[in-house]
């Protein structure tokens, strides 16, 4: 029943991965992809695999056209960059310590579009899927739609042994979205853009902060207003 779906979607939450790596091979039966469909549409969204090799091909060239637009842009570097931390900080992304301060130079100084670029269409190319989440629209309930709608189809291909991990930046890009849109040929506005396949090896689950850091309620507030007074004493 429902409930025991709940609990299935629970647990699954502490397994699952970005999955940034090569997939193993193996292709994903067409029933599994329709109960990420069906989770989707639970959610009052859609999810629509691209089938076709043209289709699919177009896509990791759109991907690659993202990832060129948003290198070259510096002020998209420099945030990038503020995201890179040391394992030990918490959240983002992470890289060794020794050599945190260097990436972060050489991802702020140098346009790696091209690269970059590259090894992302490579990625899409071999993926066993390649997904669009979407809605009918694009306002804020739309948004908070497919919010709900990839956190279960997330939770529920874990359940079918899959991982996934994102290609957004057709979407991210925005001159780029109407073109998706044109490839998927439906209406309605895609929101994220998937692929998913089932893992070649484990990963460690990435650092995260806190709950007590991300959830707030009057118990914390209190928290904090009582260290808050402490600190002005001092």
């Amino acid at each position: 029943g429902e409930e025991g779906r709940q609990t299935e979607l629970f647990r699954a939450i502490a397994r699952r991965r970005t999955y940034r790596k090569r997939f193993e091979s193996k292709q994903v039966p067409s029933e599994v992809l329709g109960i990420l469909e069906e989770s989707a549409e639970t959610e009052g969204a859609w999810f629509q695999v691209l089938e076709s090799e043209h289709a699919r091909h177009q896509v990791a060239e759109l991907v690659a056209e993202g990832d060129a637009a948003q290198w070259s842009n510096p002020s998209w570097r420099r945030e990038l960059a503020a995201w890179m931390h040391p394992r030990r900080k918490g959240d983002g992304l992470t890289v060794p310590g020794m050599v945190a301060p260097v990436a972060q130079l050489v991802v702020r100084t140098f346009d790696m579009g091209n690269g970059v670029g590259a090894k992302d269409r490579q990625l899409a190319d071999e993926s066993p899927v390649i997904a669009a989440l979407g809605t009918a629209g694009d306002g804020v309930e739309d948004w908070l739609k497919a919010g709900q709608a990839l956190e279960r189809v997330l939770l529920r291909s874990l359940g079918q042994g899959l991982q996934a991990s994102y290609l957004n930046q057709p979407i991210q890009v925005a001159v780029l979205r109407p073109k998706l849109q044109h490839l998927l040929g439906r209406s309605g506005f895609p929101q994220i853009l998937l692929r998913l396949g089932y893992p070649a090896t484990d990963l460690p689950a990435a650092p995260r902060r806190n709950l007590q850091e991300v959830v707030e309620t009057a118990d914390t507030r209190n928290i904090k207003a009582k260290q808050a007074g402490q600190g002005r004493q001092r």
